[in-house]
Parts: structure tokens; sequence; C-alpha cells
């Protein structure tokens, strides 16, 4: 009897933690996709890699996904966290506020300087629109204001899943 209990308690462990798991995911409601279907910013400065930022957000099988690397953490420990369209919704209204989409086709460059910062902005919309941008140690109209509203609302949803 002993014997039984010791090799179905492991079995029944496992059970419980896939059950767990299997809740979780159901928790999660499918979202209708919203006028973002892909995300992707990154601004990096520097030699040292662990110090880029990257956010990205994307859509697959009615699921909105964000990967979200903060500055100073190893590619290997960014999150993927499921986000709703709240979120979606709050990244869109951040575009909106500070005129992002007039970054399309940003592309300037700084090359007398060795060791600065740069960024990539890469954004689709569900009607076609992308937005496009690159610089390095020169910045569009608002990019300080939007980058910390980018900041702002990946690093909520970062922390929220720790």
């Amino acid at each position: 009897m002993k014997r039984i209990l010791f090799l179905t308690l492991p079995f029944l462990a496992v059970l419980l933690i896939l059950s767990g798991c299997r809740s979780f995911r159901q928790k999660a409601e499918p979202t209708e996709m919203r006028e973002i279907s892909h995300f992707f910013f990154t601004e990096s400065g520097g030699s040292d890699f662990d110090m880029r930022t990257s956010y990205e957000l994307n859509y697959a099988d009615g699921f909105y996904t964000a990967v979200i690397k903060p500055s100073g953490v190893k590619e290997k420990k960014a999150r993927t966290v499921s986000v709703d369209a709240d979120f979606v919704d709050r990244l869109g209204a951040i575009l909106k506020e500070f005129d992002v989409e007039d970054w399309n086709g940003f592309h300037e460059m700084d090359y007398d300087i060795m060791d600065g910062i740069g960024f990539t902005l890469d954004v689709a919309f569900t009607d076609g629109r992308i937005i496009d941008a690159v610089g390095y140690m020169e910045w569009p109209e608002h990019y300080d204001d939007a980058a910390g509203a980018f900041y702002d609302l990946f690093m909520d949803a970062f922390n929220k899943y720790r």
C-alpha cells in the first residue's frame, strides 16, 4: 500500500500542477484584434547588450502577447505575458497622443558619436498602415514622452506577472 501511495503521489502532484496551469490559461479570454497587429520598440546604448530595452506586442490565435525586456535584464529573463484589449487600446492612445505615426520614415543617424543611444520602432496596423522609424543620437518629435509612456505601459504588465 505504501509503495502504491509513494508511486501515485508524484503523478497526482503533476496532475495538480497541470490543472492549475490549464485553469490559468482558461481565465485568459480571447481578444478581438484591435487597431494594432504588431508593435516592436527597442532602445539601446553603449556596448552592454543587457542595457537594451525591448517591448514587443503580437496578435495570434485570438490573443495578444507582450514580450518585455527591460534595461539591465538579461535577454533570457525577458518576460512573455498575455495582455488584454485595454492594454492594446492604451498603446494605441500613446501612439496618437504623441503623434508617433508622424515618425514613419524617420531614419536619422549621427555618425560622429561612437557610443551613443539608438532606437527602432516598427508598428503594423490592421488597416495596412505602418510606422517604421530608426534613429541613432537623433530623435523624432515627442520621442522622450512616447518612450516614457511605452516604458510605463509595458513595465506595468512586466511587474503584474512577477
